[in-house]
């Protein structure tokens, strides 16, 4: 990746020469930077259906996350027992991770699987009542690799409840 930015760099500086402001330069290689880093984020968790969640039997109290833009499906799942991502057409089940923080239903921050881990946070302290059981939060997920690097960041809200 630092290889990736070093020729980005260079290239747009020598294409532009001398003939660059110190400003216009800095803000050429924000550019590059920036363009670098969101390619550096190769995953985008799919949406996990109903048909999904009654084979796996994803069902409790918890919070589903839906990004923003991402219409009704859910891309990640935070129960008591156990996190759910959907990655390249496969439901992966997570553990809770007890050194994390706990939300107001109980469910961790962050859950830990063999390939994946993903973190939940709720953006806000209190969300909008969304019928008798159900809480809407802005929200932000993170998802990082075995290696533990950012593969996957999103906002968007998770519904809470039973």
């Amino acid at each position: 990746m630092r290889l990736a930015i070093v020729l980005g760099i260079a290239f747009v500086l020598a294409a532009c020469g001398s003939e660059m402001s110190e400003s216009e330069r800095d803000a050429a290689i924000a550019e590059v930077r920036e363009a670098n880093a969101m390619a550096d984020l190769p995953l985008a968790p799919d949406v996990i259906r109903y048909p999904d969640i009654e084979k796996y039997g994803i069902y409790g109290v918890g919070c589903s996350f839906v990004p923003d833009g991402g219409g009704l499906g859910a891309t990640a799942i935070a129960l008591l027992e156990a996190g759910y991502l959907k990655i390249d057409g496969e439901v992966r089940r997570l553990a809770p991770d007890a050194g994390s923080a706990e939300t107001q239903f109980g469910t961790r921050e962050k859950f830990d699987g063999l390939e994946y881990s993903f973190r939940l946070l709720l953006t806000e302290e209190e969300g909008e009542e969304k019928g008798r059981e159900n809480t809407e939060f802005d929200a932000r997920l993170e998802v990082r690799d075995a290696r533990d690097e950012l593969v996957h960041e999103s906002d968007g809200y998770a519904q809470c409840g039973a």
